[in-house]
């Protein structure tokens, strides 16, 4: 934090801490993947959460993270319903 552009070790880590991709911290451009804003109206983009669940009264589960987002084309799901 000296200043100038960040190194490709940092700005992994920063994406990695933040939850985001490293396309969104270095351009700004939060479409999944690098999808183009046309694919949104084909595929829903489902986060795929570090987590884990229990029966009974339930667990709370703090720092969660989103690892990834799992594309399903919308027309699937809506079969699914």
């Amino acid at each position: 934090m000296k200043g100038g552009e960040p190194t490709r070790p940092n700005l992994i880590s920063l994406a990695k801490a933040g939850g985001v991709s490293l396309t969104w911290l270095m351009t700004g451009d939060d479409t999944p993947g690098g999808q183009t804003a046309a694919d949104d109206d084909i595929y829903a983009y489902i986060p795929l959460y570090d987590a884990r669940i229990s029966q009974g009264h339930g667990a709370w589960n703090d720092g969660v993270k989103v690892l990834t987002r799992l594309a399903f084309t919308r027309y699937s799901l809506r079969k699914r319903a």
